[in-house]
């Protein structure tokens, strides 16, 4: 029975924790703003300079990496829990088939009932296929995300590089009269979208789930089939990390220290090229688009897993019941206080409490990634909608991190105190006791 069989790995809470308040960063377009605001700080309206800072700032730090990071948790965690369930007895696969059901009702309420951004229904659905992988070993899992990957990003190019190759002829003005039709007839569609999504967002909440039902109600099959290429190898990819140790920390410290340098350096510098290139280009929206789906998956890959690599490095959290940390649980241990410190050491003894302190909370949020998912969409829907205080479309890149930095704050505010009196977040105890199909408890 391996360690992580029956002891909790609190580096994935903390690395959850970071990947909750990370992706709305890249989210709070979706609520607060027509969809191409996703995708430029010139859309729905030109940005000032503050704008455009923002968006670069959320662009190469943030957008497809905090997608990679939750998707690669997903599957650690699908796969912890079958092996704890099964450690204690029980059949974890079947637990966590019935779990993948819940989830999938959770996902469709959620784009139904408050945004259509929802992912819970593209995990649940692609967990199924992860779970059928589950007794693979850790190269094996690896090997086959890399050919789903690589066959993924051959169909996301026949598919888009035509309509990119078109868009770069136009701005470059080389293109022909029926390629500059259709490159208006592809941004026309956007448009289209765009004046959808404001409509939408000034709707009561009765009349914003109405038009959903009615006119997309299929939207969560329709990201199944976009984002199974991008999804599932991140999913088959954690549980490969989980099986070698990764997230325990048993990995040697210096390969440890060379994926984060590794993943962080190549994957920034291809982000940031990227996003120069764009900005100096004026974010050609087609290309936009292809970028952020399929053209950037490795770099933001890269960046995830660096993320994730220097989590695990400063983490000085012990696994739960004793079991050591990541490798600077060690030297945190043995850094005892001299019987006349240092102003510099007492600095960095303040220092160190701080940092310690942001841990535990991100941990507690992490813990709870469940609730604060959909909690935090419960907060942007009422802040941004019609049915709410109607912030829709009124700001811009750099106005919307003030809507960031306040959802952060409460996330980190209520995560800890909640913990304390109770074992669980309140979503996380509702999807647990209905996969057992039984009342769990709750307060502590």
């Amino acid at each position: 029975m391996s360690l992580h069989q029956t002891t909790r790995i609190r580096t994935l809470d903390l690395i959850r924790g970071v990947a909750v308040l990370g992706i709305l960063a890249v989210n709070v377009a979706g609520f607060a703003a027509p969809d191409s605001a996703v995708y430029s700080p010139d859309m729905p309206r030109p940005g000032v300079l503050a704008d455009h800072a923002a968006y670069l700032i959320t662009f190469v730090l943030f957008e497809g990496k905090m997608r990679a990071l939750f998707s690669m948790l997903f599957g650690a965690s699908l796969l912890l829990f079958v092996e704890r369930a099964n450690a204690t007895g029980r059949d974890g696969a079947r637990l966590q088939a019935r779990r993948l059901a819940w989830l999938l009702l959770f996902g469709y309420l959620h784009f139904a009932l408050i945004w259509d951004g929802d992912i819970l229904f593209l995990y649940a659905a692609l967990g199924f296929v992860a779970l059928a992988l589950r007794n693979w070993r850790a190269s094996q899992l690896v090997v086959a995300a890399g050919l789903i990957l690589a066959t993924w990003q051959v169909w996301g190019a026949a598919m888009w590089l035509p309509s990119v190759a078109t868009e770069l002829a136009v701005v470059s003005g080389t293109a022909s009269p029926a390629a500059q039709k259709q490159h208006g007839a592809d941004l026309a569609q956007y448009r289209a979208e765009d004046a959808r999504d404001v409509a939408e967002a000034k709707l009561s909440w009765p009349a914003q789930v109405q038009a959903k039902w009615t006119n997309r109600a299929d939207d969560p099959l329709n990201l199944i089939a976009y984002n199974w290429g991008e999804t599932l190898p991140w999913m088959l990819l954690g549980m490969a990390l989980l099986r070698s140790g990764f997230f325990a920390g048993e990995w040697p410290r210096r390969r440890m220290v060379w994926l984060a340098g590794a993943g962080l350096g190549l994957g920034g510098a291809a982000t940031l090229g990227f996003a120069l290139w764009a900005s100096r280009s004026h974010y050609p929206e087609v290309t936009m688009h292809f970028a952020t789906s399929f053209g950037l998956a490795l770099p933001h890959l890269g960046m995830a897993l660096g993320y994730a690599a220097l989590l695990v490095l400063s983490s000085p959290l012990p696994l739960a019941g004793g079991a050591g940390g990541g490798p600077m649980q060690q030297a945190q241990l043995t850094d005892a206080p001299t019987p006349n410190p240092s102003r510099k050491r007492e600095g960095d003894s303040a220092l160190r409490r701080m940092f310690g302190v942001l841990q535990h909370q991100l941990e507690a949020a992490g813990r709870m990634a469940f609730s604060n998912y959909l909690g935090t969409s419960l907060v942007m829907a009422a802040l941004c909608y019609g049915w709410g205080l109607g912030l829709f479309g009124q700001f811009g890149a750099a106005q919307r991190w003030t809507l960031v930095l306040l959802v952060w704050a409460l996330i980190l505010a209520w995560s800890q105190p909640w913990l304390t009196r109770y074992r669980q977040g309140p979503l996380e105890w509702l999807w647990r006791s209905l996969t057992e199909w039984r009342v769990l408890r709750f307060r502590r």
